[in-house]
């Protein structure tokens, strides 16, 4: 049981990506702020992860791809899916940044 909850909770809560969130919302909340040179250092970490963060994310369109084309079915419908969903994040994912930041 212990291991189960390791890897399918803990793993999660555990994850850098989920600290950082917890420190940030607790930081807001506390109005406790870090030191400016590591708040530069974080910024520039912040800055440098987002295109890593959207490049990740078209990661598993690929993979459906390369399964339907492995499988024969329908790849040209997928690989259209694929290139539509990738044109629209152009557009809306720095339109959903502009409005967030």
């Amino acid at each position: 049981m212990s291991n189960l909850l390791h890897f399918s909770v803990g793993a999660r809560i555990t994850s850098p990506l989920m600290i950082a969130t917890a420190l940030g919302f607790l930081s807001a909340l506390t109005d406790v702020r870090p030191h400016d040179v590591m708040l530069a250092g974080l910024k520039l970490l912040g800055d440098a992860l987002l295109p890593m963060m959207l490049f990740a994310a078209l990661r598993p369109a690929v993979m459906q791809f390369m399964l339907a084309d492995r499988y024969h079915h329908e790849p040209d419908k997928v690989g259209a899916m694929i290139m539509l969903g990738n044109a629209q994040a152009v557009v809306f994912v720095p339109l959903a940044l502009a409005l967030a930041l």
